[in-house]
């Protein structure tokens, strides 16, 4: 912090064998997204699930957590799109429910799910509104003015600063936070992302 340093190599720490679960555990999860990102569903929501059983086995239940949080995501895309009701795919979805809910165009859980966006990380949001665009034949109805996450960007000078947007509808939202994170329009993100 004073601009001095000194250089030393740590001693190794001898890692025990939970952490080389942890990181199957984590490259498990990996092989979800990459699937997910390809179009293989059924095999990304196996891989989810495989990671949160072994993240609860070792222990790492946060982990564990989102990974079964995304596997109940990979759950309610495959069950949209095979027909189901979206009030029925939304129960099975856990502490995800209402914000999918309010992605499928239910008006109740709008407010929440406007309150949730602005706060939340701006890869969750393109994340999970991904289920929009494919979902909510209404996501280009106004739905009132709202903040999108605040995004960090270089201005004119190279300087980070962070940058703060408000949209009306759920594909301007997309559009804008794809345009201000540099991710293609059509790109197939993680469900579940941070």
């Amino acid at each position: 912090m004073t601009g001095a340093y000194f250089v030393e190599d740590p001693p190794p720490i001898p890692l025990g064998p939970e952490f080389h679960r942890f990181a199957d555990a984590l490259s498990i999860l990996t092989r979800s997204h990459s699937a997910w990102a390809t179009g293989r569903l059924g095999e990304a929501t196996e891989h989810a699930e495989r990671a949160s059983l072994v993240f609860q086995q070792i222990r790492f239940a946060a982990y564990g957590h989102r990974a079964k949080a995304l596997a109940a995501l990979l759950g309610a895309w495959q069950r949209l799109e095979l027909g189901a009701p979206p009030d029925q795919v939304c129960t099975q979805v856990g502490d995800e429910g209402h914000r999918l809910h309010g992605m499928l165009g239910n008006g109740d859980d709008i407010p929440s799910l406007k309150a949730w966006m602005h706060g939340a990380r701006p890869s969750r949001v393109v994340g999970m509104l991904q289920f929009a665009k494919a979902y909510n034949l209404d996501w280009t109805e106004n739905i009132g003015q709202f903040s999108l996450p605040s995004v960090l960007e270089r201005d004119a000078s190279g300087k980070l600063r962070w940058r703060q947007q408000s949209c009306s509808t759920l594909a301007e939202a997309d559009s804008t936070l794809r345009s201000l994170m540099g991710i293609a329009h059509d790109a197939r993100l993680p469900l579940l992302a941070d």
